[in-house]
């Protein structure tokens, strides 16, 4: 569902943010910091911007 929601309105922070969560979740750190790191490029003034930093910060590189 987030992955549908985020290919119908691509330029929303929040989505990608809340997918790269359940992307992590699934234990699919790659994808989840590629989300979180486009998600903060768009904008670091969304719902979750400081959890969003940090679970970025606690992601392998």
């Amino acid at each position: 569902m987030l992955e549908l929601a985020t290919k119908t309105d691509p330029a929303n922070p929040e989505l990608l943010y809340h997918l790269a969560l359940a992307q992590k979740a699934q234990n699919n750190p790659k994808a989840a910091r590629a989300n979180l790191e486009k998600a903060l490029a768009m904008s670091t003034n969304f719902t979750g911007v400081a959890d969003a930093k940090a679970v970025l910060a606690a992601l392998p590189k």
